[in-house]
């Protein structure tokens, strides 16, 4: 998303695999959505939350106009928790 946001023309329009078609301005949107999103997430790792404790906990409510087509935040949230917690 970051190249898209900084190679592309600011009136060109989108076509998403999911949602409807946007724009520049949409993409970055949703951008800062999932860039905000992996920070909350981040901050439950390090808080020592359990997988389950951050899909129930983390909550954007900053951007209520983006609703997951097919999954849910908390979908969303166990996939970031899973990409970012330590090895085991």
């Amino acid at each position: 998303m970051e190249y898209v946001l900084g190679k592309i023309p600011a009136d060109t329009r989108l076509i998403p695999g999911h949602g409807p078609v946007t724009d520049m301005a949409g993409l970055r949107h949703h951008y800062d959505f999932l860039r905000d999103l992996k920070v909350e997430v981040e901050k439950a790792v390090k808080g020592g939350l359990s997988r389950a404790d951050a899909a129930r906990n983390v909550k954007l409510d900053r951007y209520p106009d983006i609703k997951p087509a097919f999954r849910s935040l908390a979908n969303d949230v166990l996939v970031f928790y899973d990409e970012l917690r330590p090895a085991k």
